[in-house]
């Protein structure tokens, strides 16, 4: 929704150049440019992060979205530690001996990050028994 606004804020501002004085058409044009790159860059991220893909969760691997379309496929056999951040971004760790892992809310449906940290939750249960 933003990123279509600022773009429909940037074409207002494209219209006014040369309609006055110099100094006036000279602010509208670079501010028009820099409306459209602010609207472009949230149209990018809005594209990026929902179609992502979604979420794989079996009993022997993950398959998690990621920023920028990646996914990836992590096999829980090979996790070592497992650690949550509750910072803004809301985080999952996962550490493996080749790599840690990242699982970020940002990046997925809430629902499917719900129900990635109660299942992790309950795998680290029965780790420890």
């Amino acid at each position: 929704m933003i990123g279509l606004a600022s773009i429909q804020t940037s074409l207002i501002f494209f219209i006014t150049i040369g309609k006055g004085v110099l100094w006036l058409s000279i602010f509208c044009g670079v501010f028009g440019i820099g409306v459209l790159g602010f609207g472009i860059a949230f149209l990018v991220i809005f594209v990026s992060k929902h179609g992502s893909g979604q979420l794989v969760l079996t009993d022997s691997f993950i398959t998690i979205p990621g920023r920028w379309k990646k996914r990836r496929t992590l096999n829980l056999n090979d996790v070592t530690q497992l650690s949550e951040f509750n910072s803004y971004d809301h985080a999952i760790e996962l550490v493996t001996e080749e790599e840690v892992y990242l699982i970020e809310r940002k990046w997925m449906n809430p629902k499917d990050f719900k129900t990635v940290r109660m299942y992790l939750a309950e795998l680290e249960r029965k780790w420890k028994k």
